[in-house]
């Protein structure tokens, strides 16, 4: 019977010994004899997650398999080491969960592992892109057709441990490519997904399936080409949502209206790309018939709820945990217009402009410190701000928005180093990724690591420079 389904799912004979797929049968004494007849006691199968006691309380009642009449899919860790299982039904009339997993042990945490990372890691490291679908089978479906770039989570929501595992792969210049269900629960997920991935500052795109389709049966039935093509114009995440809200929300309605433009606000207000956080705003703004100016007040406020719930009212030595990367560069403009110290600072710091070059935002912040104005007055600031260039202005205009008042030049110091630990950390992690490429050499080998512990050594210099600030502080 086990055999019949997977046959219907096109996982033939080879494919099932390439993911050393199994069976639980539906007896689970079989499983157990054996165990015992290798000589594991009731302790080690409970410890293994394979089995579980009869009663918690009374171990002397024995136990039972945790898996019983399921199809068996091991799971691996990145290095290739089997650390537990995942079982699926099989059977239409089986009411039971359709998956169910090993409880977590001293080897599995669902929060490191991926289904398939050990098969997919050198194709992810080499495109620096990795494909999220929901199931094992959408996974070998793309995998056995030569999509090897592709990752399952265990039926749980990604979390920031998950991203760091993926962020080794792609490296911070990679992009994450969101493929769930075309139905609302698919939505949702992939909002807490782009949530997650957003924070490290990875690209996120998402692509559309076909209603009533998943990777599988969308490649069984049309090829894989028909996949590629809908991975290859995959939207960046905000489209994706802009146009999946649409769809979902009448936007004739004013309560869909307002939906429409709390949940975007939300999202629109991560993006860190002045220009392309402009055009989502204008999007929305015509969709539901208000002015662009008005929702950019919706985006400012939406960003400043989120810094203010991660801002805790605590002492200094905290701040620096709960300020999030991409908000310095933010702090560096906002002081340097806004507080006379900061302003003269950067003015006396000759090799500013070679401090920053390293810098991803480097050409806006060089352009604004080589002519700040002359005063701290609103109507001097605003006449900088009108003298950019149109995506520059739009972008200083909501930084001046930003409620950072209660922070001085020593944040805007700490700012700068954060950014230097940023960059280095990318780098380091670039250089790790380009390491495990498949064909390196020795040599090659050696030279990224000199470089890496170079970079580590700046890195740690940064470090404790930030933490010398902290202690003057004090």
């Amino acid at each position: 019977e086990a055999r019949e389904y997977l046959r219907q799912r096109k996982i033939d004979i080879q494919i099932a010994k390439n993911w050393t797929i199994g069976l639980a049968p539906e007896n689970g004494n079989l499983f157990k004899n054996w165990c015992e007849s290798q000589g594991f006691n009731n302790e080690q199968m409970v410890a293994s997650g394979l089995m579980s006691y009869r009663d918690q309380e009374e171990f002397s009642k024995g136990v039972y398999s945790r898996f019983r009449n399921r199809i068996m899919f091991p799971l691996h860790n990145d290095y290739g080491d089997t650390i537990a299982f995942s079982g699926r039904v099989f059977t239409p009339q089986n009411k039971l969960a359709k998956y169910v997993n090993s409880p977590e042990t001293l080897a599995f945490k669902k929060s490191n592992v991926f289904f398939g990372l050990n098969k997919s890691k050198r194709s992810i490291a080499k495109k620096e892109s990795v494909i999220i679908c929901e199931g094992q089978l959408d996974l070998i479906r793309c995998f056995e057709n030569g999509i090897e770039n592709v990752v399952a989570p265990l039926g749980t929501a990604l979390n920031e441990k998950h991203v760091n595992l993926l962020k080794r792969f792609t490296g911070q210049q990679g992009e994450v490519v969101l493929c769930f269900d075309s139905d609302s629960a698919g939505y949702k997920a992939s909002v807490r997904a782009y949530e997650e991935i957003s924070k490290v500052g990875i690209y996120v795109r998402a692509l559309q399936l076909p209603v009533n389709y998943d990777p599988d049966l969308l490649i069984t039935e049309f090829g894989p080409g028909k996949f590629i093509e809908l991975v290859t114009s995959a939207k960046a995440f905000h489209e994706y949502q802009i146009e999946s809200l649409s769809k979902q929300l009448n936007l004739n309605n004013a309560r869909d209206r307002i939906q429409f433009a709390n949940d975007l606000s939300i999202t629109i207000s991560q993006v860190n790309d002045p220009i392309a956080r402009d055009g989502y705003i204008n999007d929305v703004a015509i969709r539901i018939g208000i002015s662009a100016d008005e929702f950019r007040k919706r985006v400012v406020n939406s960003f400043n709820k989120k810094s203010h719930q991660s801002l805790p009212n605590t002492n200094e030595s905290k701040k620096d945990d709960v300020i999030k990367a991409e908000q310095d560069v933010e702090i560096l403009i906002k002081l340097s217009l806004t507080d006379a110290a900061t302003k003269e600072w950067i003015r006396n710091s000759i090799n500013i402009n070679e401090e920053l070059k390293h810098l991803k935002d480097f050409d806006i912040l060089s352009e604004l410190f080589k002519s700040l104005p002359s005063t701290e007055e609103p109507e001097d600031i605003n006449a900088f701000i009108s003298s950019k260039d149109s995506h520059i202005a739009t972008f200083l205009n909501d930084v001046i928005l930003r409620d950072f008042a209660h922070l001085s030049l020593v944040d805007a110091k700490k700012a700068l180093i954060r950014l230097k630990i940023k960059s280095l950390q990318d780098k380091i992690d670039l250089n790790k990724t380009f390491s495990r490429r498949e064909g390196i050499s020795n040599e090659e080998i050696l030279t990224i690591t000199s470089k890496v512990e170079t970079q580590r050594k700046e890195l740690l210099d940064f470090k404790k420079a930030l933490t010398n600030i902290d202690k003057s502080r004090e």
